[in-house]
């Protein structure tokens, strides 16, 4: 018998479409990008192809879906998408769902379902929800869905993806519980929330000019930006102080992708103003407009808003080439004699651990009135909320304040994803680390060290309100607080693992000089673990610390120089992100790092090369103690390759460096006259 004619059989047809989805989704995974790809078909053709693109982009919005309907709405701004079928590798995410539910997509082909942000069945039910019925008067009708075309195929290729950065990443385990935690977020968030998001962002049928400014280089070209003879300067200011004197290189990566957005709008002088960077205080008139400090004290001037710390400075060249005001910029004045001659220009500099500048389009307001505001006014920052459960900065973070503005603010720390505008820079915070760092020895060599996963802390990164329950929400929403739960049920699997490392029988070592060694711990058969808070913050006063500290009992502090006798270190975020990682990845252990912000330097930071990844929920620690059990030399391995890629860069004279980049970066692309 005659097998039907390839054009006729319906299987054959979705095959040949779900093939080429697959070819897109190959392309990503070879350029480093999470392997999705899609093709929208209308009338037995292609009209419209597309794959992941986030990390060319550095935008968390860029998925294969949207890169696909950009495309075709840049030929076509009034195209019709309601006799297109999609076809696409993994389920739609909730995000991508809600875009296709408003584009009128007649129906969904794809391959692997999305267990953790599908939105077409895994997760949420955007694909049909009947509440989302009209948008903008607009009928956005429910479509059709189909899976399991070339499903196993799709799955591998993501294997192959979360594997290639190493061939020491162990394989990814499911977690029956991890699903409900992930969509914790987006499930506290209205059901109409991403559609009106993916409503605004397209503006009708309107191709977005947000989205269509970002494909674009990677990165600033920065020696077609800084004059020839600054660059010159810097580059010999570069090599004087053994730092790496191409801008183009991996340790100034950071710099390049932070100022990218402004290389054409510029940086306008209007808008480093008070007025602009804390619009809720209203008119200025009666303020001091040269710089503010949050510190309400009777010698400072008045705070721009309490406890944000957001300060403006201004530097002149014909002022003998300074910054002012002196007394908060000092770690600046190295770098002067690097800026122009000419050069007049202002900046803010934010005193705090969190980013401010979020811009926004979806929303009129020039301040977030609350992270939830900015979650819900932020297509960028609602995906990385739902992709980072368990964070405390989602959740209730100690300190918030957010303007709607694409300012360049020089901030501590950022979100890895782009939402932000603020310019990553090393400061006073880093330059007295790394002064701290440069006198520590780690004097225990790998063998030496006790086999324990070793984490000291404190209760940052949340604000606890009482009463305090460990299987609490409050508890499980806040990383820190989690990781002591995540202890807890540890201790409970695993009692004989679980210790006080501090308090074990060290003696003195024959070999190291002035050192002493737990021995019991350093031939342990199996890794312990010593995980515990030696101080509550964050809380409303005394009581409610002393209840806290009832629910997990403190452990004992134990100094940096103490800690370097273990081999395995846990380092997770704060408030925001760890300001101590760099000198823990110099020591002779090996690092587990959960963290979702970043640091200036940590674009030269690689997962499986020079850290252990661990999730913010801790959901894969367990997973992760295992891998070490069983990979002893890998571990290794990690730890030397951390030492060296920090030896470079964790000095003052390197951070110099960087930051006189920056600032030439900075002041080439200001615009005085705006």
């Amino acid at each position: 018998m005659q097998s039907p004619h390839p054009e006729t059989d319906p299987l054959l047809t979705h095959q040949k479409w779900m093939q080429a989805a697959l070819s897109l989704a190959e392309e990503a995974l070879l350029v480093g990008e999470v392997p999705v790809g899609c093709v929208f078909v209308s009338e037995g053709r292609v009209v419209g192809a597309g794959r992941n693109r986030t990390n060319e982009t550095l935008n968390a919005t860029r998925h294969a879906e949207f890169e696909a309907i950009d495309a075709i709405l840049a030929n076509n701004a009034s195209f019709d998408f309601s006799q297109c079928d999609l076809y696409v590798t993994i389920e739609p995410c909730v995000m991508c769902a809600s875009a296709l539910r408003h584009m009128n997509v007649r129906k969904v082909f794809f391959g692997a379902g999305n267990d953790r942000f599908g939105g077409c069945g895994s997760v949420l039910n955007i694909h049909q929800d009947r509440s989302i019925s009209s948008i903008r008067n607009k009928d956005n009708p429910p479509y059709e869905v189909e899976s399991g075309f070339y499903k196993e195929e799709a799955i591998m290729m993501l294997r192959k993806f979360y594997l290639r950065e190493n061939n020491s990443a162990p394989n990814p385990k499911k977690k029956n519980n991890r699903l409900l935690k992930e969509v914790v977020k987006l499930l506290a968030l209205p059901v109409l929330t991403l559609v009106i998001i993916a409503t605004r962002v397209w503006n009708g049928n309107r191709a977005s000019q947000q989205f269509a400014t970002l494909q674009k280089p990677l990165a600033l070209e920065l020696s077609n930006l800084i004059p020839a003879e600054s660059l010159r300067e810097w580059k010999q200011f570069a090599k004087d102080n053994e730092c790496g004197s191409d801008p183009n290189a991996r340790e100034y990566a950071q710099i390049r992708r932070d100022f990218l957005q402004f290389e054409h709008d510029r940086i306008a002088s209007s808008l480093i103003t008070p007025a602009i960077l804390c619009p809720q205080l209203g008119p200025t008139s009666n303020r001091n407009t040269s710089h503010f400090s949050p510190h309400p004290h009777p010698y400072m001037h008045p705070p721009c808003i309490d406890e944000n710390g957001v300060e403006l400075v201004s530097f002149a060249a014909f002022q003998n080439g300074s910054f002012s005001p002196q007394r908060s910029t000092h770690f600046l004045q190295p770098i002067a004699h690097l800026l122009p001659v000419s050069a007049s220009f202002k900046f803010a500099i934010s005193r705090t651990d969190y980013p401010v500048a979020l811009p926004s389009t979806l929303t009129e307001n020039k301040f977030y009135s609350s992270i939830d505001d900015a979650v819900a006014s932020s297509s960028c920052l609602a995906v990385a909320a739902a992709e980072n459960p368990g964070h405390g900065f989602f959740e209730r973070p100690f300190r918030f304040h957010m303007i709607n503005a694409k300012i360049p603010i020089f901030s501590r720390a950022k979100l890895a994803s782009p939402c932000f505008a603020d310019i990553l820079i090393p400061g006073e915070y880093h330059f007295h680390e790394a002064y701290r760092w440069e006198s520590v020895q780690d004097p225990y060599p790998w063998d030496m060290k006790s086999k324990v996963l070793f984490w000291r802390g404190s209760t940052t990164g949340c604000r606890y309100n009482p009463p305090f329950n460990a299987s609490s929400k409050q508890m499980q929403s806040c990383h820190r607080s989690n990781l002591l739960v995540w202890e807890r049920e540890f201790a409970r699997k695993f009692p004989h693992r679980v210790v006080n490392a501090t308090t074990a029988d060290y003696r003195s070592s024959p070999t190291l000089k002035d050192s002493y060694v737990a021995w019991s711990h350093v031939n342990s058969p199996f890794i312990l673990v010593d995980i515990g808070m030696y101080t509550v913050t964050n809380v409303p006063d005394e009581k409610s610390m002393s209840a806290f500290a009832r629910l997990f009992p403190l452990r004992q502090y134990v100094s940096f120089k103490e800690q370097l006798r273990f081999r395995y270190h846990l380092v997770t975020d704060g408030n925001t992100w760890p300001g101590r990682l760099m000198g823990y990845l110099a020591t002779n252990s090996v690092i587990l790092y959960a963290g979702i912000f970043d640091d200036y330097w940590m674009q030269a930071l690689l997962p499986w090369v020079h850290y252990i990844p661990v999730r913010i929920d801790f959901e894969d620690l367990e997973d992760r103690i295992q891998w070490l059990e069983a990979n002893d030399d890998k571990a290794r391995q990690i730890s030397e390759n951390a030492r060296e890629l920090v030896r470079g860069l964790n000095r003052v004279r390197a951070m110099q460096c960087y930051v006189g980049l920056a600032m030439l970066t900075y002041s080439s692309l200001y615009d005085d006259g705006v």
